[in-house]
């Protein structure tokens, strides 16, 4: 199957322009510039697969494939990386890694998941950089849901 691949990947030498708090910022790729990545691939582990796949199926209404046998695999909303230093809360919590769901209103977002079945721990905290709250997922999985207060890397990526 031939993907379509977006220009910074195909190396095309060109600036990649996005806006961030303390201004535009361009990224000048080498003429030589390849990248082989296509995607990025999460994963949740749950001692409750099949509830947390149907969770996501049914009340984020996630599309997804079968692979085989009921194991399904999710096609996610655009995504960002953030990189984060080694210190503060979470970090010394033993978090190593973590999942968020971004929103562009919480309050609302919450209303629907609950309306599903999804379990809100607590409620939403404004952080400085965002209003945030946890998920409880089916079999001891939690995510971050998220309105971010700062621009993000899919507005200025996407447009």
């Amino acid at each position: 199957m031939k993907r379509s691949t977006p220009a910074f990947c195909r190396g095309d030498r060109g600036a990649v322009t996005t806006s961030v708090n303390a201004g535009p910022v361009s990224i000048m790729l080498p003429e030589d510039t390849t990248m082989a990545i296509i995607g990025a691939h999460a994963l949740l582990y749950t001692s409750d697969p099949n509830a947390l796949r149907a969770m996501l199926r049914d009340a984020f209404g996630f599309r997804h494939v079968d692979a085989g046998e009921g194991w399904l695999i999710f096609a996610l909303p655009p995504a960002e990386l953030g990189v984060h230093p080694a210190e503060g809360p979470t970090y010394e919590s033993g978090v190593r890694h973590q999942l968020t769901f971004m929103c562009d209103d919480i309050h609302a977002t919450i209303h629907d998941l609950r309306s599903k079945g999804v379990k809100v721990n607590g409620e939403p905290r404004d952080e400085g950089f965002g209003i945030t709250v946890m998920l409880g997922l089916p079999g001891g999985v939690e995510v971050m849901l998220y309105e971010p207060h700062h621009a993000t890397a899919l507005e200025g990526a996407s447009r």
